[in-house]
């Protein structure tokens, strides 16, 4: 078995640190859950991502050994560093199909759609005093949506800025979000000037049935960043 460090996988759902993976081998299909993600950022090409977790008792990340396998698109999934999520880039399409293949079982196949994509406005850098507040909106919101905006620090900011700011969970989807920037402050109290990048990142999720899965999830993901100076 090996340590992981698990990330968030879509907004609704927060792991943050598992004690160790089990193999999937060891596991039979009903005892898994299964979590599949298509991401979009800007221009990039889509991302796809898959993992999988044990169904009950304490949470633990799935590696997938034993000749099991995942595609996208038909696109073979690789494990991203020793982090049990299984990722690739993808060419862009209207929908996009997860197949989790495993010796001696039928292939099972589930549809994730495009991302809806959004543009942030203000469209240029955020910049202001910790005694503001911003207002941030983006197209259209979608009644079936969760957001999630967090901030995280830029390279160039010294170590007392805070690394990483949770600032807004909007479930359903509002199409704007207002935040103090006191929520930026440095914690040790000095008066230092901050950058950060502020993150909103929107999820369309549906479940998945029970079979052959004891359950899991589907997200379509869009993400969008805009950077944010502070003073004092």
């Amino acid at each position: 078995m090996k340590l992981c460090f698990r990330s968030i996988t879509f907004a609704s759902v927060a792991f943050s640190l598992a004690a160790c993976s089990a193999n999937s081998e060891d596991v039979k299909t009903s005892g898994l859950q299964a979590h599949y993600v298509v991401s979009t950022q800007g221009t990039a090409k889509p991302v796809a991502e898959a993992s999988y977790s044990l169904a009950s008792g304490e949470f633990r990340a799935i590696s997938l050994n034993g000749g099991d396998y995942v595609t996208c698109n038909g696109t073979a999934l690789k494990e991203r560093g020793e982090s049990t999520v299984y990722a690739a880039s993808i060419e862009q399409k209207t929908d996009y199909e997860f197949v989790f293949s495993r010796p001696n079982e039928p292939k099972d196949a589930r549809r994730v759609s495009h991302p809806v994509t959004f543009s942030l406005a203000p469209s240029g850098a955020l910049a202001g005093a910790y005694t503001d507040s911003f207002t941030v909106k983006w197209d259209a919101p979608l009644a079936t949506a969760e957001v999630t905006i967090t901030a995280d620090r830029d390279a160039s900011s010294p170590s007392s800025c805070p690394p990483t700011v949770n600032l807004e969970f909007l479930s359903p989807d509002k199409g704007s979000a207002t935040f103090s920037a006191a929520k930026f402050a440095p914690e040790d109290g000095s008066k230092t000037a901050c950058k950060f990048n502020v993150t909103v990142q929107r999820d369309l999720v549906t479940a998945i049935g029970v079979s052959p899965f004891d359950g899991g999830s589907l997200a379509s993901r869009h993400i969008e960043t805009i950077p944010i100076e502070l003073h004092p």
